[in-house]
């Protein structure tokens, strides 16, 4: 059974940093340098980075399967719209609609909060991203170009549901 757990303690950030490098590797890898990926993790999904979004506002969840943490959420909600930063699900867990329960919770979430627009980034090259958010109602805005100091740049889509 699935749980999603607000993740306010370091413990519980330090669950989200090592589900990230155990994740993102598996996934990225296949379309990104190797390299960009340690430097993702790094600047985005280290503890010191985890605690900073904390104190700009994020909302960071683990997902478990009983006490199992399997992934996680990340969301900034701002006045008008909630920003789905961050929805990752470990390999061995895809395609038991562990993402659709996450995303119906920040659906939920959003509303709650009286938000109109939930919002979006994915990479280009993540179609089967891609393909879950067209299926759930979400329509790529614009592409975008994101360029990091490291040298790499990504291409992206900017997703939208109107709620």
């Amino acid at each position: 059974m699935l749980t999603i757990h607000n993740a306010t303690s370091l413990n519980d950030l330090l669950i989200i940093e090592k589900l990230s490098q155990e994740i993102f590797h598996e996934h990225y890898d296949t379309y990104m340098d190797e390299d960009h990926v340690d430097f993702f993790l790094q600047k985005y999904m280290s503890i010191h980075a985890l605690s900073q979004q904390v104190e700009e506002g994020y909302l960071h969840y683990l997902l478990k399967s009983g006490e199992t943490p399997i992934g996680f959420l990340s969301l900034l909600p701002s006045p008008t719209k909630m920003l789905l930063s961050k929805l990752y699900v470990h390999q061995q867990y895809r395609g038991l609609k562990i993402g659709k329960k996450a995303l119906d919770f920040t659906i939920n979430l959003a509303q709650s909060k009286a938000l109109k627009v939930l919002e979006l980034i994915v990479n280009q090259n993540n179609h089967r991203g891609i393909n879950f958010y067209k299926r759930e109602g979400f329509n790529i805005e614009k592409a975008v170009r994101h360029h990091f100091e490291n040298g790499h740049s990504e291409d992206d889509y900017l997703m939208r549901l109107e709620l």
